[in-house]
């Protein structure tokens, strides 16, 4: 073999053999990062590229460089100082926030109801018709929320029945506020919905007008956010809705019935953020 020839490639072989040192050396030195991914076992390694929206980089321990793009990046965890610097705390992740993806910071939200009370049988037209008799109904609302850490605040609107027996039905314009405790994936939360409610139907009587009524619901609850992604989170809360509907009708017999019910409903809700 041509003595230059051999010399190339010892020359070659020793600049990789270099290089493949460096980086055990700094792999061993500072394989303080762990990142998750989805659809594949964990990784170990020392961050050194990260390009928001598009890839996280690592070193192993073993000097391999692994990227891995935006969208199967779970999750970086920090066990140590990271190899690269922090260049914008807008953008970057530190180790008490965890979170490599950010949050959007508008999300919707649906949420199913069911409330129950009782009703006092006396009150209705002035007649006794016996004992208190358990209601319920059904509910759903729409809410479209602007999204911080910790809270959520927007509008929405809903449709709900207030008796079923009476087919009693109302649409409702309300604002949320949410406020939400710890980092975790699951967390409780404080609720509260305001804002005003119309009657638009009654299965035994034909409304003849109607009137705008106030509607309140303070709720509590936890938020459970997805073991894989952040795609959608589901909620469970559990509260208390107060509803003063108001509006006449005319019965059967032709007669004005003027009537105002103040609802006050146990309420158990399941909802869906995306």
């Amino acid at each position: 073999m041509n003595p230059d020839t051999m010399r190339l490639i010892l020359l070659i072989c020793f600049i990789c053999l270099t290089e493949w040192c460096v980086a055990q050396t700094i792999a061993e030195r500072r394989t303080v990062d762990l990142v998750e991914v989805r659809g594949d076992m964990d990784r170990r390694g020392t961050l050194i590229g990260y390009a928001y929206g598009k890839s996280v980089t690592i070193v192993t321990s073993t000097g391999e460089v692994i990227t891995f793009p935006w969208n199967k990046v779970r999750r970086v965890t920090f066990e140590g100082e990271s190899a690269s610097p922090i260049e914008s705390e807008d953008w970057w992740i530190t180790a008490d926030t965890l979170q490599v993806l950010p949050g959007r910071r508008f999300r919707h939200q649906l949420l199913f109801t069911t409330g129950f009370s009782q009703e006092d049988q006396q009150s209705f037209n002035g007649f006794d018709l016996g004992p208190s008799l358990p209601i319920y109904g059904p509910g759903v609302s729409y809410h479209f929320l602007y999204s911080t850490d910790n809270f959520s605040l927007g509008p929405g609107a809903g449709f709900e029945v207030m008796n079923v027996g009476r087919g009693e039905r109302l649409v409702s314009l309300t604002g949320l506020a949410e406020y939400r405790l710890g980092r975790g994936r699951v967390r409780p939360f404080g609720r509260f919905q305001a804002g005003v409610n119309l009657p638009i139907g009654n299965d035994r009587l034909d409304m003849d007008s109607r009137s705008v009524g106030a509607t309140y619901h303070p709720s509590v609850g936890l938020l459970f956010g997805p073991p894989f992604g952040r795609w959608m989170d589901l909620s469970f809360d559990i509260g208390y809705r107060f509803s003063t509907v108001h509006f006449t009708a005319l019965t059967p017999n032709l007669e004005v019935v003027d009537r105002e019910i103040d609802y006050r409903r146990f309420t158990f809700g399941l909802g869906a953020r995306f």
